[in-house]
């Protein structure tokens, strides 16, 4: 059974992968695009821990705060699309 955090990365990928598919990249559009992207991964390792020790509040509020940072680079790319 797959961990909620590799999940998380599985679908973050394939959303990579989507973007690749019509030519763009998701991931170091700019400087502070690239930047939330490492949060976002430091937020997937923290899910990661959590479940190991078993806390399924602490899991759930990083699974917020990814959606929250992937919705922030959603809202920066969409402000700057000549550099998406």
């Amino acid at each position: 059974m797959m961990t909620k955090a590799e999940r998380v990365r599985m679908a973050i990928a394939s959303c990579g992968m989507c973007f690749e598919s019509v030519g763009k990249d998701m991931w170091t559009k700019n400087e502070r695009i690239e930047e939330l992207w490492f949060e976002v991964e430091d937020k997937i390792d923290n899910i990661e821990s959590a479940e190991k020790t078993g806390s399924d509040e602490d899991v759930r509020d990083y699974l917020h705060n990814v959606l929250a940072l992937v919705t922030r680079i959603e809202q920066e790319m969409i402000a700057e699309p000549e550099k998406c």
